[in-house]
């Protein structure tokens, strides 16, 4: 495993995080506690050590499940958690976000995820993808305030947030707001945080960047197109974003499959900058642990050359 420094701070990620949505069991496919545990598990022994997860996911069980699995190795792998606040159920659509940003909720759930986490300090607490009238408000700077005082207080070492869109890490990048990390969408299917030179940015103002999807939803997750998973993605995408995506993915694994396979490709692209901390794959199995695992092991250099090939086969399909 590699890691690299969260940049004001004294923890080190390995690249490879682990995105843990999915086990929730409600999103990506059912998934037992048992077996959550034990893909963990598998993960730590394999040198992974950070951890993304929120209040939202599951009700707060997946934070359950991972205080339970992650507490015995805590003092001796330098595990990170990151978790996330702010975003929450909407009963009627799981991936359509509501949203409660009031300080009397995130004083809440941050000692709710304290105590479901087995912690008596979170390691990063991110704002969970606010909406861009909200980051721009004066109550921001509230929020902002509310973090620094449960930092000093010890509830949280470090806070961060998970932004909706490029922009808006652009936005909190340039006002110089005192976030750790920023976690943002980069995949070689969305390089909008590239095309706004959001990393240089970023490596100015010493903050690390937490590249999340490098999967894009699972269109990068095959060098085969796999019809069962697309057919699943076409429940969330409309037939011309659905259509541009498949293409574009086949498209990729046209021009690299001499060289590399397309998953391990998408997570060295997610990991091509160096102001990217780590990258957030979602796993749900054993094997998609070790793909994540093997993407380390290649070769392959997401060099100028083949940066400049995948810049120019998106552009054929989203510019």
């Amino acid at each position: 495993m590699k890691f690299r420094k969260i940049k004001g701070t004294d923890l080190k990620s390995s690249v490879i995080g682990f995105g843990t949505w999915g086990l929730s069991g409600k999103v990506y496919g059912k998934i037992t506690k048992n077996r959550s545990k034990k893909l963990l598990e598998y993960a730590i022994d394999n040198g992974i050590n950070f951890f993304d997860t929120s209040s939202l996911y599951g009700d707060g069980s997946v934070e359950k499940i991972l205080g339970e699995t992650l507490k015995p190795y805590k003092n001796s792998k330098n595990l990170i958690v990151a978790t996330k606040v702010g975003m929450i159920k909407n009963y009627k659509n799981y991936f359509v976000p509501k949203y409660n940003f009031s300080n009397r909720h995130i004083q809440t759930e941050i000692y709710k995820s304290m105590k479901r986490l087995k912690t008596d300090s979170l390691d990063i607490l991110q704002l969970h993808s606010p909406k861009y009238s909200l980051i721009t408000s004066k109550r921001f700077e509230d929020i902002i305030n509310l973090l620094e005082k449960n930092q000093r207080t010890g509830n949280i070492k470090y806070y961060g947030i998970s932004v909706q869109n490029p922009k808006d890490a652009q936005y909190l990048l340039e006002k110089n707001f005192n976030f750790k990390v920023i976690q943002l969408n980069y995949n070689m299917l969305d390089i909008r945080a590239l095309d706004l030179d959001i990393f240089n940015l970023a490596i100015k103002k010493s903050v690390s960047i937490i590249s999340r999807t490098p999967m894009a939803m699972g269109f990068l997750s095959k060098n085969v197109v796999d019809k069962t998973k697309f057919n699943n993605l076409k429940k969330r995408f409309d037939f011309t974003r659905f259509t541009q995506r498949k293409n574009a993915a086949i498209h990729f694994n046209r021009e690299f499959k001499s060289k590399i396979n397309l998953p391990n490709l998408a997570l060295k692209f997610s990991l091509s900058h160096k102001a990217i901390v780590c990258t957030l794959p979602g796993m749900m199995n054993f094997k998609e642990v070790d793909i994540s695992l093997n993407s380390i092991k290649s070769n392959f250099d997401i060099n100028k050359k083949n940066l400049l090939k995948i810049q120019k086969i998106y552009k054929n399909y989203f510019d």
